[in-house]
């Protein structure tokens, strides 16, 4: 019996029906534009993505993915925040992602978010005194020079000297602070037997692969093979050994 009411109540449940899920469309849409929305959305995808993760200096509440791997890794490969952009990078495993400010990167001619050979601000870098200015200072070590390498994976080539009446004391700190080798007979002089080097954060945000590589030698008279140990090392008789500091993509 009336049909007609029958035709009607359809019509409206159909109506409302369709009220419902864009309404819940538009909740949801607004959930993940709420600081809480993107919370939940990087809570799943940290639980349900192997290789998700959040970068150190956002924050789940804050951090938005913007660009997805295509394989099944589960990798963001460019995200960004209010303050920032990033942009993966997980060589061998390891969560590591570059990061430039949103000021700095509208000074980079050409700039796009997801194109990370557009944002090249690690070539920005202050070429000056490596070790001051992201390690420490070595007592006796006299900074000569710096230079930007063109054509070459060295961004920056910092060049420090010493009196070879002090290179000892210079040679320990630098083996002792940042893992440097230490030097051996190398046919005409000495050299180290192996590169120190040191992390920063700055430099790591710039490019997820910029290393740092610290290097000692001196010319002198002696003998023996390459690679051989001298039996004594006499630092009085040497004018100046030079320290080389390199920061490079490798």
């Amino acid at each position: 019996m009336f049909p007609e009411n029958l035709g009607l109540r359809k019509g409206y449940v159909l109506r409302m029906g369709a009220a419902i899920v864009g309404l819940s469309a538009l909740l949801v849409l607004a959930a993940r534009l709420t600081p809480f929305g993107t919370a939940v959305g990087n809570w799943i995808s940290m639980l349900d993505r192997n290789g998700f993760f959040v970068p150190e200096d956002s924050s789940v509440w804050s951090f938005r993915e913007t660009v997805s791997d295509s394989g099944s890794g589960g990798y963001w490969l460019y995200g960004e925040d209010a303050a920032a952009f990033y942009a993966a990078e997980t060589r061998g495993g390891v969560e590591r992602y570059s990061r430039i400010t949103r000021r700095a990167a509208a000074e980079v001619d050409g700039f796009e978010p997801h194109d990370f050979e557009t944002w090249r601000h690690y070539t920005t870098l202050p070429c000056g005194d490596v070790l001051a200015i992201y390690a420490e200072p070595v007592e006796g070590l006299e900074f000569l020079s710096c230079d930007r390498p063109e054509d070459s994976q060295t961004v920056i080539s910092a060049r420090y000297r010493v009196p070879g009446a002090r290179a000892k004391a210079v040679e320990t700190a630098l083996l002792q602070r940042f893992g440097m080798g230490a030097l051996v007979w190398a046919c005409c002089g000495y050299e180290t037997r192996s590169y120190g080097g040191f992390e920063h954060d700055r430099l790591r945000q710039l490019h997820p692969f910029l290393s740092v590589s610290i290097s000692m030698a001196g010319a002198g008279a002696g003998s023996g093979s390459d690679g051989q140990e001298m039996p004594v090392l006499d630092f009085d008789q040497i004018e100046y050994f030079y320290v080389t500091v390199d920061i490079s993509l490798v």
